[in-house]
């Protein structure tokens, strides 16, 4: 029941300690008072009952309420927190000297023209309460409310205690601590770079009281926030929270991110506790690494463009790249879909620069920064001699076969000197050779992966299938007084050849076994000699007509064949086409043998366009077979002044020529098991033996641990 003695004292008593709102923020539930005389919060312990003989006093306090456009002002910061919706405030004695007394809760509304309320709406509103209670030390429970009775969640609360003197103004100071009702975190998605490093970044936890205002400082929240990892999403511990328990707004609070740990999607999550109660999820941020895979960038000279695959979670915006030395490489970055997007890196044009630099990915929050490595390719070569052999480079074919070793891939080649051929397993480390009715000429594997060989002299010409199993040939005589100059095989089985005296473009079906002449479209003075499958179906040449030398295509439909002229080269002569080979950009890639400037050229596949290139090549060039290479690039041989091999890049038609580990005349190419298989028919420097070998090209060009390369 209310000490009426004390309530018929409200209306004389003024001067109290105000309480003005402060700036910050935090994130609790605290506890409800629902009815007047039921105060939030704990009473202290001791013995009940109220002593008759306690001489009684007043104390009092004055409630400053802020409006809403000052409370998170810095002006109006202080020891306490009003929240600018508060409309009652409910104020108890709770014990006196440590002794419990059994009081009723006294309630007053908040409010201009409220009893002891100020009444000038154009003025912050002020209101001075006053209730009895005991001399000596007292303690007191003040908590203020939205509602105008007391009733509902708590905007802030405060236990405290002071000295009451009979006979005086006993001002009673407060400092309240706000009730944290909900709570956010800045950011809601944090991303960090999945680099390895370790990563900060700085949180702002906001708490709001039941009424929606902001929680502001630097007061204590009425019960601390505290932030955690929520559990399962962080299963390898790569999130750490410094600052787990937030007592106070504006406390400063950092996530640290291991990027050498694997993280999908971490949670961050804010709880309150009360008293004994379960901690309550308020809020949660989502932490998600900024993937990009290769984390180490690498491209080399000549080479393919580098794609690095870019991802982030939850990601709606888009990604932005730069490149910290635009001399050294190029880089773009694709539009940003589903968070995802592809970073292509292209080596520098014509492979001048050697070097290192990085590229800086944002999401516009977080920045991740790749290293890009630019080099070039390490070359190595294993030289297998052969005392009494002399390979023709130019008839060289591969193809999968199951040996008795294990499946591998084997590489043919045939002896310009002697009635034989070779068979070469670099996986298994197998070299065979075969007796073969002739020299042959040319090689081509057939697409049921029969071995075909082409033979020709002035006395005549034989097409020739070879049976590993029985060790003998099977032959097919074609015309007398012709050579076979290179062989190739179509899409649909079909056994082609490049013919002299008559110059034609033969096709041999190996199962009718016919052979088939095409010659209208040709020069009077043509001289086909390299062939291959274009990337159309077609069957492309080059004609070394004296006259007019070109490249020809034949259409495979119709039989009929059309000559582009290859024109003159980037020193001004004429060009004269030698090997031919289908690109791994769908062009047609040649060597252009031309006896003073050499070059290599390209043919488009879409108009027979052509283009030569031949910046980069070293002096004196003498260019032989060439191949699409397993990296991307045209690689070709060289057996000028210097014995080198080459490659050309065919996005840009950047060149680069490196020198082998063994010195060999590189007559001829194929790619073979991610490198590159050749011949020499001349035998490497200090050596009169015919040679073959294998080149080596890196597979990731960012575990090259050293170079040769020709500056």
């Amino acid at each position: 029941m209310t000490d009426h003695r004390y309530l018929t004292r409200l209306a004389a008593l003024a001067a109290a300690l105000s309480l003005a709102a402060c700036g910050g923020g935090g994130s609790h539930v605290l506890p409800t008072a629902t009815t007047p005389n039921q105060p939030a919060g704990a009473v202290p312990t001791g013995a009940p009952g109220t002593p008759s003989s306690a001489q009684q006093a007043t104390a009092k306090f004055t409630i400053a309420v802020p409006s809403a456009s000052t409370t998170a002002s810095s002006a109006t910061r202080k020891l306490d927190y009003v929240s600018p919706k508060t409309g009652s405030a409910s104020i108890a004695v709770l014990s006196v000297g440590g002794t419990p007394i059994a009081n009723d809760t006294v309630v007053t509304k908040i409010a201009y023209g409220a009893p002891g309320c100020s009444t000038n709406t154009a003025q912050p509103l002020s209101c001075t309460v006053a209730i009895g209670a005991p001399v000596g030390e007292t303690a007191f429970r003040m908590s203020l409310f939205a509602s105008s009775d007391g009733s509902g969640t708590a905007l802030a609360t405060s236990t405290f205690s002071a000295t009451i003197a009979a006979n005086t103004n006993n001002v009673v100071p407060v400092t309240l601590g706000g009730v944290v009702d909900h709570v956010g975190i800045t950011p809601a998605h944090i991303p960090f770079a999945s680099d390895g490093a370790i990563h900060t970044q700085l949180l702002s936890v906001v708490a709001y009281d039941a009424a929606g205002e902001t929680i502001v400082g630097p007061g204590n929240f009425a019960s601390p926030v505290t932030l955690s990892v929520k559990g399962g999403t962080d299963p390898n511990g790569a999130l750490m929270i410094t600052q787990p328990t937030i007592t106070s707004p504006g406390q400063p609070v950092e996530v640290k991110y291991d990027g050498s740990k694997v993280l999908s999607d971490g949670q961050i999550q804010a709880a309150v506790s009360v008293g004994d109660a379960q901690p309550t999820t308020t809020v949660q941020a989502d932490v998600v690494p900024l993937n990009y895979a290769p984390n180490k960038a690498a491209v080399y000279i000549t080479g393919a463009p580098e794609q690095i695959a870019v991802s982030e979670a939850g990601f709606t915006g888009q990604f932005t790249l730069s490149i910290s030395d635009p001399t050294v490489a190029s880089a773009t970055i694709s539009a940003t879909s589903g968070g995802t997007a592809t970073i292509t890196v292209t080596p520098p044009p014509g492979g001048s620069y050697d070097g290192q630099t990085s590229l800086t990915l944002s999401d516009q929050t977080t920045t991740a920064t790749i290293p890009l490595v630019v080099t070039y390719p390490q070359l190595t070569n294993t030289v297998n001699l052969l005392a009494s052999a002399h390979p023709n480079g130019m008839a060289m074919a591969r193809k999968w076969i199951n040996s008795p070793v294990a499946p591998d891939e084997a590489y043919y080649f045939s002896d310009g000197t002697a009635k034989e051929f070779s068979e070469v397993e670099p996986g298994a480390g197998l070299f065979k050779q075969y007796t073969s009715p002739l020299e042959a000429q040319a090689i081509t594997v057939g697409t049921d992966g029969a071995l075909w060989l082409g033979f020709g002299d002035y006395s005549g010409a034989n097409l020739c299938t070879y049976n590993f199993s029985t060790n003998t040939p099977t032959c097919y005589p074609t015309t007398a007084n012709i050579i076979i100059e290179n062989l190739t095989t179509g899409a649909d089985g079909t056994i082609w050849f490049t013919q002299r005296n008559p110059a034609a473009i033969v096709a041999f079906n190996p199962t009718t076994h016919a052979f088939t002449p095409y010659t209208t479209g040709l020069g009077t003075t043509a001289r086909p000699y390299g062939i291959t499958l274009g990337s159309d179906g077609n069957i492309w040449f080059t004609d070394q007509n004296f006259q007019q030398p070109a490249i020809g295509k034949l259409t495979v439909s119709s039989g009929a064949i059309s000559e582009y002229s290859a024109g003159l080269n980037p020193n001004g002569t004429q060009s004269n086409p030698w090997m031919i080979t289908a690109g791994p950009d769908g062009n047609l890639w040649f060597t252009d043998q031309n006896f003073q400037d050499m070059a290599i050229g390209r043919v488009s596949v879409a108009n027979g366009q052509i283009t030569e290139y031949s910046t980069g090549l070293q002096r004196n060039p003498y260019l032989q077979g060439i191949t699409a290479g397993p990296d991307g690039n045209v690689w070709f041989g060289d057996q000028g002044v210097e014995l080198l091999v080459g490659a050309i890049n065919p996005s840009t038609g950047a060149i680069q020529e490196y020198s082998l580990s063994n010195p060999a005349i590189v007559y001829n190419l194929l790619p073979i098991d991610g490198g590159l298989a050749y011949t020499d028919p001349f035998g490497r420097v200090g050596y009169t033996g015919g040679v073959y070998g294998l080149i080596t090209l890196p597979t990731n060009t960012s575990q090259i641990t050293g170079v040769r390369r020709k500056p």
